[in-house]
């Protein structure tokens, strides 16, 4: 007998328990201090931290959230879990809610890491534009680099994105 697991549904359920309890325990003190210990941190994505950190993110992903939506200290663990899901996984805050095609957005990130505006990078990236997309023999992070983008293709490279050596 076959059984058919849905991985996708899975580890996306997994990912919203983890960030809960993230979320939860850890204080931002903690984090910020765990970023400035890291040793293997590059200092493009540093910068790209300090200018582009937890606030200007919250910014993008909670923009269409009304104050009572969020949790609180009294939120139970299911409202925690809820609104977790819908802000990392179903994006329903997002800033920029357009629809765009997968196609349209993977195409606007090619053309967008040719420049230093990394915040439509950022943006793009959370409407879900794949990293790795090519065009022309020519991956994204390829395609940044090519154009002296260095901040734009640790972006890219942060995010899942690979070179392709053809």
């Amino acid at each position: 007998m076959c059984w058919y697991v849905d991985t996708r549904r899975f580890f996306d359920d997994l990912h919203v328990v983890f960030i809960t309890a993230i979320h939860r325990r850890l204080t931002s003190d903690f984090l910020r201090l765990q970023s400035l210990l890291c040793v293997t941190c590059d200092h493009y994505l540093i910068d790209l931290l300090h200018d582009y950190g937890n606030k200007y993110m919250n910014s993008l992903l909670e923009n269409d959230l009304s104050k009572n939506s969020k949790p609180n200290d009294n939120s139970s663990e299911l409202e925690r879990e809820e609104y977790i899901r819908k802000k990392y996984i179903e994006k329903i805050y997002l800033q920029f809610n357009q629809n765009y095609t997968q196609d349209e957005l993977n195409k606007k990130l090619y053309e967008n890491v040719e420049t230093s505006n990394y915040k439509k990078t950022l943006q793009l990236i959370i409407l879900g534009a794949n990293p790795n997309y090519s065009e022309k023999m020519f991956a994204v992070a390829d395609h940044a680099k090519r154009h002296q983008q260095i901040k734009q293709m640790k972006i890219i490279l942060a995010n899942g994105g690979k070179y392709f050596l053809f």
